[in-house]
């Protein structure tokens, strides 16, 4: 976890700094109040990238800023709504007195100084964190519904005792077949003569014969 520290005596922020490592936690450490105030309005302005602290212990009277002022500054912060917050003081407080505490600035426990001894101050600690974490809201994440699947219909049980008969072929007799059209035969009127082309003749002309005189009879 984050811890915020806010003490003005060094040896005491010094301490209490060095046992939240002991503890595996992260401090961050302020010496004053007004200092703590100042790092409330970068992180109100967006400035403030760094880890916000999970847990807050300050003393009540600082320079600047008291410890109750800072604790109702950070109870109007969405970030830090529900930290348990845990006040110090070096002056004895009656009871009421620490109820109105609590009330009036949102302040989860008030210890005293001389703080306690090493292992009771953790367990003192530790059992208010605990303590807060189980009165803090649950965010419960949204719900998601999952995709709708549209299941199949269940298919048609066959009987497979049943005998299957094949299939019939159609009635050829039902069938109509289409006759071929009839083209009526020729006529003599529709005929019409051929010219009858003859190819010319190849041959060479044969030459005419020349008559001849009958041969003159001497007896004549």
């Amino acid at each position: 976890m984050n811890w915020l520290i806010v003490e003005d005596e060094a040896d005491i922020r010094s301490l209490v700094s060095m046992m939240c490592q002991v503890w595996g936690n992260v401090p961050l450490a302020y010496e004053s109040g007004q200092k703590a105030w100042d790092w409330l309005d970068t992180v109100e302005s967006g400035q403030y990238k760094g880890a916000m602290p999970d847990f807050a212990l300050m003393d009540i009277r600082m320079p600047g800023k008291r410890g109750n002022e800072i604790s109702a500054r950070l109870r109007t912060m969405p970030q830090f709504q529900h930290i348990p917050v845990v006040l110090m003081t070096a002056f004895v407080m009656s009871e009421d007195e620490m109820n109105q505490m609590k009330k009036d600035f949102g302040v989860d426990a008030v210890i005293n100084k001389p703080l306690p001894d090493f292992d009771r101050l953790r367990t003192i600690l530790y059992d208010i964190i605990n303590r807060k974490k189980a009165e803090a809201p649950k965010v419960e994440a949204p719900k998601v519904e999952p995709p709708k699947v549209e299941t199949a219909p269940p298919p048609v049980p066959v009987d497979v005792t049943a005998k299957t008969q094949p299939s019939k072929p159609p009635q050829m007799a039902n069938l109509e077949i289409p006759k071929p059209a009839e083209t009526p035969p020729p006529t003599t009127d529709t005929l019409k003569p051929v010219d009858v082309i003859t190819p010319p003749s190849t041959e060479a002309p044969k030459p005419e014969a020349t008559p001849t005189e009958p041969p003159k009879d001497p007896q004549a």
